[in-house]
């Protein structure tokens, strides 16, 4: 560990947590001196830290531990003499200081914990790379780059990223609405690229969303609203009823400043309670509810971020409500409901636009059969990589 005392140093990991709380360290050693010693990686759920013990670079957010949702990230601390110290995660800046005082100590550094405190870290810990120096940018993102490609992390990188690759579908969907397939400004048909290619329709001029770009980062989005006195919303020809034992539905969408009241996101087009999925909007938080009333409510935090939503019905009376809003990914309700659930309309629950969805869609996908654990994490994760 000695060899990191007075020089620029840098580590990169790459790690998937096993457990919730903290202090969980990915590398650590020993010291009760300022600047004696380094610890670098969790002392909370949300929080990072890279500590040279009482001094501390911190960053409060990164996404919290959920069971179901494990899966391997990159991290990288930095420190320079001439510009301070850094934090990333998969190549997207976390936190900065100007702080360039150097390590004067270093004993008995860990992999995986702390030696003499313990505070060892619960998970895989796959690679870990540790340079007497501070690459630049370019440099920077080409180990990210290699690290990403051997992992398979490429998607987790920034869309800028020149190691950047966008992931595929684990499985093909029966219906796929992509708002990357649509052109034009007024959206009257909405063709699925699914195995089923029916198109949802929408024929009334002031009654059809309208394509927007950059609204999903860099990608479009397409806008249902009121502004004009009536609810857009688009339909198939006739309600697709789903099978009656397992299905999947997963949503990319992201409400307009959400007001109290109920919205139907995916539904059909008689407004019974077998709808997919109803997005209630409040002053501060938001509340997702999948399938028949009898499910039980997922609140989320209302933010800039996507909401990602995927509803799988695992069996002819009970299923489970995975959701993501932007890296945070809370727990996954399970839900119990005997009715089966039709497909047939967006932006609303019947011709008559009953409970408008205000706010932009950016992907809808359905297939007739409950996506497994590990498709439906591989799926999130692509969501979250090609609208973040």
């Amino acid at each position: 560990g000695t060899f990191l005392v007075n020089t620029n140093y840098s580590i990169f990991g790459v790690v998937a947590r096993g457990s919730s709380g903290g202090k969980y360290w990915l590398a650590s050693s020993n010291s009760s001196t300022t600047n004696g010693g380094i610890s670098v990686g969790w002392t909370s759920d949300i929080k990072h830290a890279m500590t040279q013990y009482n001094n501390d670079l911190t960053y409060t957010g990164v996404p919290g531990y959920v069971a179901t949702a494990k899966w391997l990230e990159i991290y990288s601390y930095h420190h320079s003499s001439t510009t301070g110290k850094q934090i990333y995660m998969n190549g997207t800046l976390l936190t900065l200081n100007a702080d360039t005082s150097p390590l004067v100590g270093n004993p008995n550094v860990s992999i995986g914990g702390n030696n003499t405190t313990g505070n060892f870290f619960n998970g895989d810990i796959s690679e870990v790379l540790i340079y007497t120096d501070v690459p630049n940018d370019t440099d920077r993102q080409r180990i990210e780059g290699i690290l990403a490609t051997k992992w398979g992390l490429r998607y987790l990188l920034p869309r800028t990223h020149p190691s950047y690759l966008e992931p595929s579908l684990p499985v093909a969907p029966v219906y796929n609405y992509s708002a990357k397939t649509l052109s034009g400004s007024s959206i009257s048909s909405w063709s699925s690229t699914g195995s089923t290619t029916t198109a949802l329709l929408q024929a009334t001029a002031n009654r059809q969303p309208t394509l927007q770009a950059n609204i999903f980062g860099l990608s479009p989005g397409v806008l249902f609203s009121s502004a004009d006195g009536t609810s857009d919303f688009m339909a198939l020809a006739a309600d697709a009823v789903l099978s009656s034992t397992t299905m999947t539905i997963a949503v990319v969408f992201k409400p307009t400043t959400p007001t109290s009241g109920t919205s139907i996101v995916v539904g059909n087009r008689t407004n019974s309670t077998n709808y997919g999925l109803t997005y209630i909007g409040g002053a501060s938080t938001s509340t997702m509810r999948a399938a028949a009333t009898t499910v039980p409510a997922a609140t989320v935090t209302t933010t800039t971020d996507p909401y990602i939503v995927i509803l799988r019905r695992t069996t002819a009376t009970a299923g489970s409500f995975r959701f993501q809003n932007g890296p945070n990914v809370p727990a996954s309700p399970n839900f119990t409901s005997a009715a089966a659930i039709t497909f047939g309309q967006l932006g609303s629950g019947s011709a008559s636009a009953t409970n408008p969805f205000t706010g932009h869609i950016a992907h809808v996908l359905i297939w007739n059969s409950a996506l497994s654990d590990a498709n439906a994490l591989l799926l999130q994760r692509y969501l979250y990589s090609v609208w973040r």
